[in-house]
């Protein structure tokens, strides 16, 4: 069994490396594969998380299993999206549920 250690960084947009569900759709698409045995995240260094793999290196040579990591990653990005929006202006906790309640009640958020 070999490890392959990828930046997330590298694999994800930088918001999207920053979201748990899409580090965890990223770690499920790449657990389904036949020769990885197991993935996860390896948050060590908080500045640098890196998705690790334990695959079988007889199946697929590294740059295989790069090509896989970045495809599954090439999708989540087209797939979800992420919005940051600096929120100004807001006074109270109470403003700011506004605001996400107006976000949550609409399409896609």
């Amino acid at each position: 069994m070999n490890k392959k250690k990828v930046e997330l960084n590298l694999v994800l947009p930088e918001d999207a490396s920053q979201c748990d569900a899409c580090v965890e759709r990223l770690v499920a698409a790449v657990s389904s594969l036949p020769v990885v045995e197991k993935a996860h995240v390896d948050r060590t260094d908080m500045a640098r998380p890196m998705l690790c793999l334990h695959c079988d290196s007889s199946a697929l040579r590294v740059e295989e299993v790069e090509a896989v990591i970045k495809r599954a990653g090439a999708a989540l990005s087209a797939r979800y999206a992420h919005l940051s929006i600096p929120a100004i202006g807001l006074r109270h906790e109470r403003q700011a549920r506004l605001v996400e309640g107006v976000f949550a009640r609409s399409r896609g958020f």
